[in-house]
């Protein structure tokens, strides 16, 4: 069996699609993890749903050493930019990729939806972006004496506002929901402007993190 075995989650299709294409991986489909090896480090790579809801509908084929939630945030931080990657909890056998800043990630169970919202955030916990996944992603890991990472590419900044809406126009999956969509566009079309900006930077963001999740692949298989 490896030393190391790396379990990476994502929440959306999205997050996975662009890790799986940086890594060279099969992308894997809702709760059906893919795997491979780099060198000696074991990797599965899965998609576990918004706010980790399915992250115990798998059943996963490596008993991990170290688990990477791997993902799209919105910045806290005003020093943020679209498509910044933040990384939290950076085993100490690796190291961070270049270009990344280490610091605190928050965890919500609701979208913050507006800069002053953020602002407060960021005054109260001192976090540099904010995301909905990682704490139930740290609780898993610890459960199976893993270390956990995070690792959060900027797609929406401190000065900007989200909708919570836009939740409710993809499923689980983070897969569009054609219906929803039309029926909230013809009520709303305002949010239009929105969603085109939010798709376009959080196709950024998720390059960029595919981008860093390889650097720090490649720090612990050359070391």
């Amino acid at each position: 069996m490896p030393d190391k075995r790396l379990l990476i989650f994502t929440a959306v299709a999205l997050e996975a699609k662009a890790v799986a294409r940086a890594l060279g991986m099969e992308c894997p489909r809702p709760a059906e993890p893919v795997y491979s090896m780099n060198g000696t480090l074991a990797i599965g790579l899965a998609i576990i749903g918004i706010r980790a809801c399915a992250l115990d509908a798998a059943a996963y084929s490596i008993e991990p050493t170290h688990v990477l939630m791997a993902g799209v945030a919105g910045a806290l931080d005003p020093k943020l930019k679209i498509g910044d990657v933040v990384v939290e909890g950076v085993d100490p056998l690796g190291s961070e990729p270049a270009g990344t800043t280490v610091g605190r990630i928050c965890c919500s169970d609701r979208i913050v939806e507006t800069p002053d919202e953020k602002a407060d955030l960021f005054r109260s916990t001192g976090a540099l972006a904010v995301e909905m996944e990682n704490d139930g992603v740290r609780v898993w890991a610890a459960r199976r004496g893993a270390a956990f990472i995070a690792m959060r590419a900027i797609s929406d900044r401190a000065d900007q506002s989200l909708d919570p809406a836009v939740l409710r126009l993809v499923d689980h999956w983070g897969r569009a929901r054609p219906l929803a969509i039309a029926a909230t566009l013809a009520r709303r079309p305002n949010l239009i402007p929105q969603l085109t900006r939010l798709g376009r930077d959080s196709k950024l963001a998720s390059d960029r993190l595919g981008r860093a999740v390889k650097e720090l692949v490649e720090c612990w298989t050359s070391g």
